[in-house]
This record gives C-alpha cells, sequence and structure tokens, in this order.
C-alpha cells in the first residue's frame, strides 16, 4: 500500500508546479465532521492564520487554516503524520500556522516517506488524486509580504512561491502571468519581514487564479528534506503600492 501512496502523494505534491483548470470541489464523506471558525468575508486569505477548520473522520482530527488553505493533513485518514498545526509562537494575534517535515514510517524502514509540511491555497482530496490548485483572484499585486521563521536541520531549506495565471480555453492550460519566490537556506529564530516582489512576464493579461505554496523542505516533492525542519509563517497579505498605505484585496 505505501507505494501506492508514494506515487499518491507525489503526484499531490508536484501539481503544486503545474497549471490545471479548476473543477467543482467533492463534498466530503457523509461520516467527516466539519467545524470551520467564522472566517470575515473580507479576509478569505486568512492572512493572520487566526481561523482554523477541525475535520473529524472516524478516529482521525487535524486542522487546518480556514479561508483558501489547504495541506497534506488529509493523509491522517490514511494514516500518515499531521504536518501543519496551529501555534501560539506567533507574528501577531493569537496564532501563526507551524508546517514541519516529519517521517512517515519507522526510522529503520526502508519504505518511510518524508512528508514535509506543505500548506497551500487549492484543495486537497485523498479520494481523487488531485488538488484543485489556485482561487479566484483578478488583481496584480506588486509584491507577497508576511512574517516568518524557520529552523532548519542539517542546512534543510524552505520554499515560498506564489503565481498568478490566466487560463486559455484554446491553449488548454493557464500562462503564468507573474511569480514570486523565496529560498529560506539558514535557521531564522526569530520573526523576519517576508517581502517578495512578482516578477511579471506577461503585462497585457489580467490574472484569473493565484496560488501560494509554502513548504518546509524545498525538495520535499522528492520526499528528501530533514525530519524536525519547521517553518512558521504569520501575516500573509499581498501589497499593491509601495507607499506607506497598503491596500489589501483578497
Amino acid at each position: 500500500m505505501k507505494s501506492t501512496l508514494t506515487l499518491f502523494i507525489f503526484s499531490v505534491i508536484l501539481l503544486i508546479s503545474c497549471s490545471c483548470k479548476k473543477s467543482d470541489e467533492a463534498a466530503p464523506p457523509n461520516n467527516t465532521s466539519i467545524t470551520n471558525d467564522s472566517l470575515p468575508a473580507n479576509d478569505t486569505l486568512n492572512s493572520g492564520m487566526e481561523y482554523w477548520t477541525k475535520t473529524v473522520q472516524n478516529n482521525v482530527t487535524y486542522e487546518e487554516p480556514s479561508g483558501w488553505w489547504t495541506s497534506l493533513n488529509s493523509l491522517a485518514k490514511l494514516g500518515g503524520p499531521v504536518t501543519v498545526s496551529k501555534t501560539t509562537d506567533k507574528h501577531s494575534g493569537n496564532y501563526a500556522v507551524k508546517l514541519e517535515s516529519v517521517l512517515w514510517g519507522s526510522d529503520t524502514s526502508s519504505s518511510s516517506l518524508l512528508i514535509p509540511g506543505l500548506l497551500a491555497v487549492g484543495k486537497f482530496i485523498t479520494s481523487d488524486p488531485f488538488i484543485l490548485q489556485g482561487k479566484p483572484f483578478t488583481s496584480k499585486p506588486l509584491k507577497l509580504q508576511g512574517y516568518f521563521k524557520y529552523n532548519s536541520v542539517n542546512n534543510d531549506s524552505a520554499v515560498i512561491y506564489a503565481k498568478l495565471s490566466k487560463y486559455s480555453d484554446i491553449k488548454g492550460y493557464s500562462d503564468t502571468i507573474a511569480e514570486a519566490s523565496f529560498v529560506i537556506k539558514n535557521s531564522i529564530s526569530n520573526y523576519q519581514l517576508l517581502d517578495i516582489p512578482f516578477n511579471y512576464y506577461i503585462n497585457n493579461l489580467t490574472p484569473d487564479s493565484v496560488s501560494i505554496v509554502f513548504v518546509s523542505s524545498g525538495d520535499g516533492r522528492n520526499f528528501k528534506g530533514q525530519v524536525g525542519s519547521t517553518l512558521y509563517i504569520d501575516d500573509i497579505k499581498f501589497v499593491y503600492s509601495n507607499k506607506k498605505k497598503i491596500k489589501l484585496d483578497f
């Protein structure tokens, strides 16, 4: 079974870098209980990571940030580890999100997998190996900002990535309009400002979707990284002006 799960997880992580036309979200199984915090209508991004969704299915319970976010925590339904969690070790407010690389299986087992802490804009469905990548979005921000800190184990690195895209019916895939990316190579014990400019490739197109991904081990898509590498993220937002007044558009 683990070999099947290996292919399944790889396909999920691989889709982070793909541009796919979005489909309708599947309804949760009948034996699943989902409890959402009351997310403000003007903050679908859940920028401060203050609001969380608890999922209970059979004997499995896990939480994820509410709003646009999804994670690999759904693997807990298949016996996998929880790699994204709520923490009071925050930059501001009550909570931040903690992403930790965890080993799935015994340290001595050749079939063990390194599962990275992964948080993305989209929807992760374990019954169908497909992540609905991105959310509707029609603005052109200058930057992605937020606060982060990182515990790097054995020179591991974390990755932050965002993409603006527009789907083409003629081509059958999405054009990448702009990207923002950042690699964290060292341990950072105190929260620091994340300030990543978007690099625009196509200026005459308006995006129809946005994707954002945080990964605690940069080569997690190949199940490589270091157990215990931990990324903390808080206060994420888009910046539209270099002036002191910052406009947010979620």
